[in-house]
C-alpha cells in the first residue's frame, strides 16, 4: 500500500496549543483509522508528565513529532490483533494497573489518585497500557513461535564462556528509537539529543525509557542487565569505554538510535547454563524481529499526517 507521511519542520513549531479546549481535529490517519488532536494532545501531556521533564510550550513542540510516531505504532498494533483476534482483557487490564500501584509503593486502588497526583490523563495512560498488553500479545502470536536458536549457536557461546575464568560485565539500560529514512533519522536524533540533555540534567531514566523508547525493555525501564563486555557491538564498547553510571550520547545503530546508561562493571565467573544460554540468545532475536515487524507494519500502511 501507499504510504504518506507530511511530517516536518512545520508540523513541529505549529504545535502550540497549550490546553485541551480546542476545536477537533484529526491529526492523523491509519489505514483508514483516525488520530484526534485530543489524542495527540494528552499523550503529549503523557510522556512529559510521566517522565519528569518539564511540561513547557517549548518541550509540548519537541516532543510532539515523537508522541504522534507512538500514537502511529499503536493504531497499527490495534488494527494487527484485531487481525490475529487477540485483545486487552479487563483482567490484563488489571494487572498492570495492579503492577503499577505495587511498583509505586502504592495501597490497593491507589492507582486513580496516583493518576491524578502524576497530572495524567487517565484515559490516556490506559490507552497506552492497553497497546502494551496487545504488543506483548502480538509479539508471542507472531514472532516468538519463530525465534529459532541453533545448536551450533548455543555451543559456541558455551565455549565462549567455559574458555574464561571471569568475564567482565557492565550493568546496562538503553532508550532505542527507530528512524526509518533521512527524514524520520533527523527527527529521531534532535529528540534523542534533548532526552540525552535532560537525562544529564538529572531526569530519571527509567521514566523517560517507559515513555520513549520502542525497545522491548522500555517496560522495565529500559533495563538490558548485565552484559559482557566483549560481545557489545564495537560503537557501544566504544561508547561505554572507561564510563560508569554515566549516560552515552545517542548512538546510531542500524535501524535507529540508542541511548545507553551504564551502570557499575563487574568481573564474574561465567556461567555456561545451556538453558540460560539459550534464553538469553532467543530473547536478543526476539528484540531483533519485533523491531523488523513493526517497521515491516508500517512499510506497508497508510499514514497521513495531517497537521
Amino acid at each position: 500500500m501507499k504510504k504518506i507521511i507530511l511530517l516536518t519542520t512545520l508540523f513541529i513549531l505549529s504545535f502550540n496549543f497549550s490546553t485541551r479546549a480546542m476545536d477537533f481535529s484529526v491529526a492523523a490517519v491509519v489505514n483508514g483509522d483516525a488520530i484526534s488532536n485530543f489524542a495527540l494532545f494528552d499523550r503529549v501531556n503523557l510522556i512529559i508528565n510521566s517522565s519528569g521533564i518539564e511540561n513547557t510550550q517549548e518541550n509540548r513542540n519537541k516532543f510532539a513529532a515523537q508522541s504522534l510516531n507512538s500514537l502511529v505504532n499503536e493504531s497499527l498494533q490495534r488494527q494487527i490483533a484485531k487481525e490475529i483476534g487477540v485483545e486487552a482483557t479487563t483482567d490484563d487490564l488489571n494487572r498492570a494497573i495492579l503492577e503499577i500501584e505495587a511498583k509505586n509503593n502504592l495501597e490497593a486502588g491507589g492507582f486513580d489518585n496516583f493518576v491524578a497526583s502524576q497530572n495524567i490523563t487517565k484515559p490516556a495512560l490506559i490507552d497506552q497500557l492497553k497497546a502494551q498488553i496487545l504488543w506483548k500479545k502480538i509479539v508471542s502470536r507472531k514472532i516468538y513461535h519463530k525465534i529459532v536458536v541453533s545448536n551450533f549457536e548455543i555451543q559456541d557461546t558455551i565455549d565462549w564462556l567455559s574458555s574464561k575464568n571471569s568475564v567482565k560485565e557492565v550493568y546496562l539500560s538503553d532508550i532505542f528509537i527507530s528512524s526509518d529514512d533521512k527524514e524520520s533519522e533527523t527527527e529521531t536524533l534532535r529528540v534523542m539529543n534533548h532526552l540525552v540533555n535532560e537525562l544529564r540534567s538529572g531526569k530519571s531514566f527509567s521514566s523517560i525509557a517507559k515513555q520513549f523508547s520502542e525497545s522491548e525493555n522500555a517496560i522495565k525501564g529500559g533495563v538490558i542487565g548485565w552484559v559482557p563486555i566483549e560481545k557489545l557491538s564495537p560503537d557501544i564498547q566504544k561508547a561505554i569505554e572507561g564510563k560508569t553510571n554515566e549516560v552515552t550520547d545517542p548512538i546510531k545503530v542500524d535501524d535507529g538510535y540508542r541511548i545507553i546508561q551504564i551502570g557499575n562493571i563487574r568481573d564474574k565467573r561465567p556461567e555456561a547454563d545451556e538453558k540460560r544460554v539459550t534464553e538469553i540468545l532467543r530473547m536478543k532475536k526476539l528484540e531483533l524481529e519485533s523491531r523488523k515487524f513493526m517497521k515491516n507494519l508500517r512499510a506497508s500502511a497508510f499514514i497521513e499526517i495531517r497537521l
